[in-house]
């Protein structure tokens, strides 16, 4: 009578992993002859889609074992990754998505049509205020030691044209006020600006006053223009969060981390250390993406003093030389040793100007991140990587301008409600730079 066949077995040096001939794995303790069916390969991915005009990328929202992926568009070839580009504006695709693992490569998605979205075209102008046109506008009940925030979109009275009001502080003169009362402190000395107060307070952060622009969609460049003055006498002491460029989320655009965090951009505020130490700081959050992590490079937060001793934060930081006024001589700033918040801004108007553009992909170092005061470029580094190789949304882009912040300032005891006020006017936001900065 014939032999029973005989399953033959190729182990591996390790007894807990055995391979059959027919390439399947098991494995086993090894000792027992006790044996296990190895991983099965990924069941198809689930996931969303972030598009742009030439490409889609699917964000993974469940990898079902997958370590890795591949995704097709209109039933063409694979393509290894997330992301397929080189994609028509304006056109529907098929797309679809399919898990690899160390068995093997799994089934494919159901097919998602995707609109790819139209070409972009620089528009130029985005939005601009004097603030002269604006009704009278005080954040009204704004008394509170927590958040207090006011929306278009919500029904709440704002500023008109813009989005948002965040007003909190501990004492009773609002801190974001748009008053024909105010006129001496708008440029020119007529109209209306829109006017921040830092209140003195101990132990803490003393109040907070924003006023935020969303805008219409997300933007890959972005130049905001506007003109800033420090009330006279100012006091050298504590911090303030001046202005801010951000990426936000649809489901991110209210709460405190909307107000108090930035997603993608940066914040600019001043700081005044002791003089015989830091000296006044021009200081710069650099927040690339969502958690602000920061890979490559990793500038984190970083300040520059306005003396020329600038700290790099990656080998093509540029720092030129400083072409500003000291306002209490008249002649230039130094080039060594520190200065102060009366030197560089005095009780004068000073025009400051930003400029950002995302870099053309996950960690490629291209992006752009431009400061100029007075027609002085005090940063400038071409090399950023705002879209980090680890972010999800490869196509995210700048969308939320504010202007204020809170104020770290307690040089005053708390029962005298030390005040003080800053003012901006004449404010521009574009997508591209304008024809005196090409």
């Amino acid at each position: 009578m014939p032999l029973a066949p005989i399953p033959w077995l190729i182990t591996d040096l390790t007894p807990e992993v055995i391979k059959a001939l027919d390439g399947s794995i098991q494995t086993g303790a090894g000792g027992d002859g006790s044996r296990v069916a190895g991983p099965a390969v990924p069941p198809a991915p689930e996931f969303t889609v972030s598009k742009t005009a030439n490409s889609i990328t699917a964000i993974i929202t469940n990898a079902n074992g997958a370590e890795s992926y591949e995704f097709s568009i209109n039933g063409t070839a694979w393509v290894a990754g997330v992301t397929v580009a080189s994609l028509t504006p304006e056109t529907p695709y098929g797309f679809r998505g399919r898990g690899i693992n160390a068995s093997g490569t799994g089934p494919s998605s159901a097919v998602v049509t995707v609109t790819t979205n139209a070409a972009y075209s620089s528009v130029g102008l985005i939005f601009s205020d004097n603030f002269d046109a604006q009704p009278d506008y005080v954040a009204s009940d704004h008394t509170t030691s927590s958040l207090r925030e006011l929306h278009s979109r919500l029904g709440n009275v704002v500023p008109v044209g813009w989005d948002a009001v965040s007003d909190w502080s501990m004492y009773s003169e609002p801190h974001l006020q748009i008053l024909a009362s105010n006129a001496d402190k708008a440029r020119g000395g007529t109209g209306k600006s829109l006017v921040m107060r830092r209140g003195s307070r101990s132990p803490t952060w003393g109040g907070d006053a924003q006023l935020a622009k969303t805008l219409d969609r997300d933007y890959k460049e972005l130049y905001v223009k506007f003109w800033i003055k420090f009330q006279p006498g100012w006091t050298y002491a504590g911090t303030s969060k001046l202005f801010r460029v951000c990426s936000y989320f649809p489901d991110n655009q209210s709460g405190s981390q909307y107000w108090g965090s930035c997603g993608m951009g940066f914040i600019w505020d001043l700081t005044s250390y002791d003089l015989a130490m830091s000296g006044f700081r021009n200081f710069v959050s650099i927040i690339p993406s969502a958690g602000g992590r920061m890979l490559n490079p990793r500038p984190g937060v970083n300040n520059w003093g306005f003396q020329g001793n600038a700290e790099a934060f990656n080998a093509d930081f540029t720092h030129p030389t400083y072409n500003l006024i000291d306002q209490i001589t008249g002649t230039p700033l130094p080039d060594v040793g520190n200065v102060s918040h009366a030197q560089v801004f005095g009780d004068a108007w000073h025009k400051v100007e930003f400029h950002v553009k995302v870099n053309s992909g996950r960690g490629v170092q291209d992006g752009i991140f431009t400061q100029w005061m007075d027609d002085t470029v005090l940063i400038h580094n071409n090399t950023m990587a705002w879209i980090q190789t680890d972010d999800p949304y490869p196509d995210r882009g700048f969308n939320s301008v504010k202007f204020g912040g809170n104020d770290f300032f307690m040089p005053y005891p708390n029962e005298e409600e030390v005040q003080e006020w800053y003012t901006f006017d004449d404010i521009e936001i574009r997508d591209s730079l304008p024809g005196d900065r090409l």
